[in-house]
């Protein structure tokens, strides 16, 4: 404990140029973020926008690179502005940290995170209000407002804080008591899922049946070290990159089939029966089955909500709900469509998800997308996109079937079929100005279909409720036809609508659907980054029902003949030109 008196003091910031404060929760590109002034500046503009006197706040990050020194820099504006505690997670997930918000009752929590981005390239920050969910968008809209004409920010310039040691440091502060305290989540982290499953039921079935589990932390959070070690058990071997580092040496944040092709090698090589890919920051992850067996994060949402009663967790709290963005394979509406459950679909990105992680008394709730990642909330717990969760809930499955991955997902394909969604093309450095026109072409021609289709008819084709207003409505009603169904995604059915009746807007039309068949679909969807506005990702999406000969056939080979089509239809090449090269994700 150490005791200091330091003074709080008024410093000038600098005018940033606009499009680095549209949106100050975006990432930023390292160097900008921690530009002189510019987290300085960000940190006060939120304080503002909070508008209450705080009295404790805690500061997170996902351990990368300077991330460290933007919760330093954070510290100084929080002790100048008269808050009164600061917790410091180091390092941690935001799942992890909202559990941490709800048992300290703290105001809010920031955590420094680049996502799924590269280490050392990218930093911003997640603001999590109290109930360990997204802070509401109003205060974030408040927070941008004023950024853009903030002129100073209050600071105690001559604040140091030992953020290696594991301390409580007490301070005054302009005659104000402040305290900073290093803390960690992870024990917390470990006991909140100790509620939600059995882990003494899983570390027999992985000890009695010996089954060999391989986890790579991918260098990143501590938080799933305690549960693997001590609460599973899990041979220190079989743990692997649980180094924290701040380049995470060197693995991708974002893990994929493609980019860790060195973790299905030895996955095969030492025949382990279940591997996952943590993501640093806890979020994505890779999950395979013995072989190298790949599971799709839709197909992970789908069998946890069919499998739902194989964890303790949704025996006392049933799942109710599941949503999933656009831009997720239609593996859970099958799901919902044989059962009582509910699926709604919702723009893509972690923000829109934030009503979901807090449902109404009675309800549970799964929600996923594209990304790998899977999250559940409930009345009494509110999660994020969580990559230990997910580990633990397929382990669950796993206990109570007495089957391996591999197993699983294909009976779950023979009772629902299979839906294969991969984004197979990203199209990245396109004219601003072609992209610009493409888009606009799909909201000018489709917005005229969509409003046939809304009436109920398009063409020869009868086609029922295309926003899933009503979830027992699903794609199958559409007739047979040879003809191209395409419209625009331009209204959603919130997660929470069903409960509270309103719809979200998607007004950038920046993302669109094109059903080439009953079976088939094309997304197309425009990065929403800063910094890399010229790239058009195409997801494609194939159904093949239980029957189909080709269930078991690999998913670039099943998808690859759909390629060229939906480039025609999609007159791709009449903006872009013949030339363009895509990358094949």
């Amino acid at each position: 404990m150490t005791t200091a008196d330091l003074q709080s003091r008024v410093v000038p910031t600098e005018e940033f140029p606009e499009h680095l404060l549209s949106n100050i929760f975006l990432r930023r590109y390292t160097d900008t973020f921690c530009a002189p002034h510019f987290v300085e500046h960000v940190t006060q503009a939120l304080l503002y926008a909070v508008d209450i006197q705080a009295t404790t706040v805690i500061l997170s990050s996902d351990g990368r690179y300077r991330s460290r020194e933007a919760m330093e820099r954070a510290t100084r504006i929080l002790a100048g502005n008269s808050v009164r505690r600061v917790l410091v997670d180091k390092h941690s997930s935001s799942s992890a940290v909202g559990c941490l918000l709800r048992a300290r009752h703290s105001h809010f929590a920031i955590i420094f995170s680049g996502g799924h981005h590269p280490a050392k390239e990218y930093l911003g920050m997640k603001v999590l209000s109290p109930p360990g969910i997204p802070m509401r968008k109003e205060v974030l809209d408040k927070a941008n407002k004023i950024a853009r004409t903030l002129e100073s920010y209050h600071t105690c310039e001559n604040l140091s804080v030992d953020f290696e040691g594991n301390v409580t440091a007490n301070y005054c502060v302009s005659e104000k008591p402040f305290t900073v305290q290093m803390v960690s989540s992870a024990p917390l982290y470990a006991e909140v899922m100790s509620q939600m499953f059995h882990f003494t039921s899983l570390k027999n079935y992985l000890k009695k049946n010996s089954i060999t589990i391989t986890v790579d932390c991918s260098n990143g959070g501590p938080i799933v070290l305690d549960i693997l070690r001590n609460r599973l058990e899990v041979p220190e071997k079989n743990i692997l990159h649980k180094n924290s580092l701040e380049d995470f040496g060197g693995l991708p944040a974002d893990p994929n089939p493609s980019s860790r092709e060195d973790f299905l090698e030895f996955i095969s090589e030492n025949k382990s029966d279940i591997g996952i890919v943590i993501s640093p920051d806890g979020s994505r992850y890779l999950m395979v089955g013995e072989g190298g067996f790949i599971v799709s994060p839709s197909d992970t949402l789908a069998i946890i909500a069919d499998q739902s009663l194989c964890i303790p967790f949704f025996q006392e709290n049933p799942l109710r709900v599941m949503v999933c963005s656009i831009c997720t394979s239609q593996a859970p509406d099958k799901v919902a469509k044989y059962s009582s459950l509910l699926c709604f679909v919702d723009l893509p990105g972690w923000a829109t998800f934030a009503p979901a992680m807090l449902p109404a008394a009675n309800n549970s709730m799964v929600f996923g997308e594209e990304c790998s990642a899977v999250g559940v909330s409930s009345c009494n717990y509110s999660g994020h996109k969580d990559a230990v969760w997910t580990l633990l809930a397929w382990l669950s499955i796993l206990a109570n079937t007495r089957k391996s991955i591999k197993e699983v997902v294909q009976e779950h394909w023979k009772k629902f079929g299979r839906n294969i969604l991969n984004r197979l093309l990203d199209f990245e450095n396109l004219s601003s100005t072609s992209l610009d026109s493409f888009m606009n072409f799909f909201k000018d021609t489709y917005t005229i279909r969509l409003k046939k289709i809304k009436s109920g008819h398009f063409g020869n084709v009868t086609f029922h409720d295309p926003f899933s207003m009503n979830s027992s409505l699903q794609m199958g009603d559409a007739q047979k036809t040879d003809e191209e169904m395409a419209f625009d995604i331009d209204n959603y059915v919130h997660p929470v609508g069903f409960l509270k009746k309103y719809l979200v807007k998607n007004d950038t039309y920046q993302i669109y659907q094109i059903q080439m068949s009953k079976e088939v679909r094309v997304i197309i969807r425009r990065s929403e980054s800063v910094y890399n506005p010229t790239t058009l990702r195409f997801y494609i999406e194939i159904y093949l029902d239980p029957e189909d000969g080709r269930l078991l056939d690999d998913t670039k080979e099943i998808l690859q003949p759909y390629i060229s089509t939906a480039l025609k239809i999609t007159k791709f090449q009449e903006f872009f030109g013949e030339n363009i090269t895509p990358v094949i994700v």
